[in-house]
Parts: C-alpha cells; structure tokens; sequence
C-alpha cells in the first residue's frame, strides 16, 4: 500500500462544515495555507513585543546539553519570560519554551490557558473559525533557536492540534495512531480508540477523553458480597474478594482524581535558570512521557536491528512555513524538526533603510502557536453522519469549558461561535445553530457522563465523602495512582484512515 501525502488546501476556500466534514470527521491531517481572521500573532515576532507584554510571567522552559541533542527529555528549568528571550537573542539554541501548565483558579479547577498567554489573549480567537465547535483543552506557544534543526522527539498528542507556524520552518514526520503498536511507545498501550485517541495501562478513558469511572455502588455492592462469600467459606471466595477489593480502589482513585483534575504540574522541585547557570543545580532528567517513543528520528541503519518493526516506511513529511498551519487529529505520531530564522526588527523612532545599523536580528528563532482540542468522538468508525454540530456524544467537555471561563471569555466566547456558525445558517439550518447556541450559552455544571454503570450518581458529593471515609481507612490516598484492569478492546481496524491509503 503506497501512502499518499498530506492535503493542502486554502484557509479561505473551505467552510467550517466542510472542514469538519473532510478532516475532522475522517481524522485526516491536513495541511492549511493561510491565517486565522482576528488573531494579531503577527505582533508575537518581534520578541520586544513579548519581553513588554508578559515578560515577568515565570515559565518553564526545556533544556538540551547542546545544540544538536533533541528536546521532549523532561530536562526543564524556571525562567521569567524576558530572561529567557534574552538568551534566545544572545544567541543560545540550548532552551525551548514548550507546553506551559494553566494555573489553578479560584475555584480550584485549571484556568483557561497559562498565565502570559493570558496576558496576551486579546491577541488571539478562543475559537479559530474553521473549527468553532470543538472544545479547546488549552494553548500553548512554543519559542525557540536552532540554525540546524531542533527535534521534539517521536511522540503523539492525546488532543486535536491545530498548529500555527510564525516563524522559521517547521518540519512534522507523521504516522497514523493505526500504527501505535509498532511505534515503540514508552507506556503500554491498552486502547486505541476508533478516533485515534490512545490509552495506556493505568490511565484508560473514554473516546473523547473523558475518564473511565467504575460506579462506586456497585464496586461496593461487589465487595459486600465476596466478603460474605468468604465468610461462608465458598470455593474461590478470597480470589473474588482480591477482585473486588482492586474494583472498589480503582473506583476510589478516579472519584479523587476527578476531584483533583487537571492539576498543573509541581513545579517546585524544578531549578531556575539561573540557578542552572551558576552551577548551583543541576537539571535532572525526567522520565518520558508514555507517549513518546523509544525510536529517535532518523533511525539510522545500526539502530535498524532494534526495532524491526518500526514502520519508518510509512513516515509522511509535512513542511510548514509562516503563514501555514497543520490540522492533527489526535493519536497521530510526530517527530516536529524546528529551523529558525533571521528575522530583521525595527528599532522604533529610528532610521530602518535596509543596511542601518538601527535594524537589529534575533537570528535562528523558530515559533509557533497551537490549540488543542478535546479529539471529538462522533466521527468515522462510529458515526457515519458527520454533523459539526454534534462532534461529542456527551456534553461532558462543554460544561467543563463554560466553567473554566470567566465572565468575560463567556461573553468572547459565546460572540466568536455565533460570529462562525451564523455563517453556517443556510447550509445547516437557522433552527439547528440556535440550539446549539442556546445550549453551549446555557451549559454550567460538569454532568457524570463519564460513568461506566448504567445508574449514574445520586450524589457526587455524598459518593466523594464515602470515597474519603474509605481513604482514611488506608484503602487509598490522593498519591496513590494504581494501573487500572483493561477495560476496552483495541481497535486494530480504524476505517477512517484507509482514506489515506490508494
């Protein structure tokens, strides 16, 4: 089967819906040319810009040995945000500003985005109108230098990515979640659901991501019941009670991982750059994320022999350049090979004639912007009608993001849907984008849509204060985090990618 390159096409020459329709419904990447109306990145180029803007916001920011080692190793350090552009511009290729963890809210749940970003949020669209009815899981920014290609190591995303080139070039080598169990992923695969999205053992959920809840009352029922059995003295009864004892912890541990979701990253054993500089500490290196992959890229002929099986021959090339951007659904593997370039900036109020000495150069600096998105499930291998306006099969991931938002991203978030979908009336009907609108204006509480028993919960917070009462019993603790049974089946056969195939 010989495998056929990435689509192009034009920002301004396709409608939401049939984007929606083409790519998102068949999770095809797809290659676009052409910016995203409203947004301002062009500003984010000139690096003053953001030194100005949000340069005291603390960030962390991946460290190499040198410039040809690949980042993605978990060698992180604490910068402001200025310093660490200040380096870029003196010339190091050694630190990578990748994907930043939103800060805690009020309430306690994450915020919308990372701090600076939200500094600079007027810059950019909630929603990009070519995918309004996705619901975006967070933002990031990625900054760095490299006069001879950087690489983020071979790995795949659990969202849909739209990623947005401003600087420098950008290669992607991709390949297609059908092929997960030859890629050499660092945690064990469980699940490969039919819209891409990739489980492993331990941390199984739902198609669109949201988490795989073992009911609690009858994990408790289970229990009641095999702890009779022993009792009485039936055959198997003690291998019965170890089941349900490992049912009931692993309904425990998900009501507490709910209760504590989303939690951003610790930071506070990661040294600051300067301590790094000055020798005080040391950047220790993190495991990889389950992810990633063992294979780096390009897998040169002596490292054949040790993965036989790693299907380099199905690699598609993307080449991304500013004023481009990618569509990856998620679950597609990609090695990205950063190429930064020499982008000349005007001193302000000063003479800029093309050889003045007033032009300044921040030269091999390569950046990009990205959204994702929670990866919808009504789409091909289970839906066979593609409806942009019923990309989820729950409403799970609405209500978490209309309690994500403040007052005044509901109001820019509810203008930016309706701006997008109005568009959409005469394809789609006028009575159908009210609805919706109307639905995703009104959605405000997280539902329990991602129960596994049929008899969802009386009472979330009565089942959490159980689930506490059997943690202090020593059952479990809020740090304890146990490899969960399998409990989906593989999908081998995913029908929408043999659209890639001729």
């Amino acid at each position: 089967m010989e495998w056929k390159m990435v689509d192009e096409i034009l920002a301004d020459t396709v409608t939401a819906s049939s984007f929606f329709l083409s790519y998102v419904h068949a999770r095809k990447p797809c290659k676009i040319k052409g910016s995203i109306p409203d947004a301002s990145y062009d500003k984010w180029k000139d690096l003053s810009y953001l030194k100005e803007r949000c340069g005291s916001f603390v960030v962390k920011v991946e460290h190499r040995e040198d410039d040809h080692a690949s980042f993605g190793r978990g060698r992180a350090v604490l910068s402001r945000l200025d310093t660490f552009i200040s380096r870029l511009e003196e010339g190091s290729q050694q630190l990578y500003l990748t994907t930043q963890n939103p800060d805690h809210g009020p309430d306690g749940r994450l915020e919308l985005m990372p701090a600076f970003l939200r500094e600079i949020s007027s810059d950019f669209p909630l929603h990009p109108p070519l995918l309004p009815t996705l619901i975006p899981s967070n933002y990031n920014l990625w900054v760095g230098s490299s006069r001879v290609g950087s690489s983020s190591g071979l790995h795949h995303d659990f969202h849909d990515n739209l990623y947005i080139v401003l600087r420098g070039t950008k290669k992607f080598q991709i390949y297609p979640p059908q092929l997960a169990h030859s890629m050499y992923t660092r945690g064990k695969i469980t699940t490969v659901h039919h819209n891409g999205r990739i489980c492993y053992e331990g941390n199984e959920t739902h198609a669109d991501g949201r988490p795989v809840r073992i009911c609690l009352k009858d994990a408790k029922a289970e229990l009641a019941i095999s702890e009779e059995e022993v009792l009485s003295g039936v055959a198997s009864a003690h291998e019965r009670l170890r089941r349900a004892e490992e049912r009931l912890e692993q309904a425990l541990d998900s009501m507490l991982d709910d209760h504590d979701s989303g939690s951003a990253a610790d930071d506070e054993e990661i040294p600051s750059l300067e301590e790094f500089e000055s020798k005080k500490q040391d950047v220790q290196e993190q495991p990889a994320p389950a992810s990633f992959s063992h294979v780096m890229l390009p897998l040169a002929g002596n490292c054949r022999a040790c993965f036989p099986d790693f299907p380099i021959d199905k690699e598609i090339e993307v080449l991304l350049q500013p004023g481009e951007m990618l569509y990856l659904p998620a679950g597609w593997f990609h090695n990205v090979v950063s190429i930064g370039d020499s982008f000349r900036i005007h001193d302000s109020n000063q003479d800029c004639k093309p050889n003045s000495p007033n032009l300044r150069s921040d030269t091999s600096v390569h950046m990009a912007f990205n959204y994702w998105f929670h990866p919808p499930d009504c789409v091909y291998g289970k839906s066979n009608e593609p409806n942009i306006l019923h990309p989820y099969s729950s409403d799970y991931w609405l209500k978490d993001w209309k309690r994500r938002l403040s007052h005044n991203d509901k109001l820019k978030s509810n203008a930016e849907l309706r701006k997008s979908l109005n568009k959409l009336k005469d394809e789609l009907g006028d009575k159908e984008v009210e609805q919706y609108l109307a639905k995703f204006s009104t959605a405000e509480d997280v539902s329990d849509d991602s129960n596994d028993c049929d008899d969802s919960y009386d009472n979330e917070d009565d089942d959490f204060e159980d689930c506490l009462e059997y943690s202090q019993d020593g059952m479990i603790s809020n740090d304890q985090h146990k490899s969960g049974e399998k409990l989906h089946s593989v999908h081998d056969d995913m029908p929408g990618l043999c659209l890639l195939f001729s």
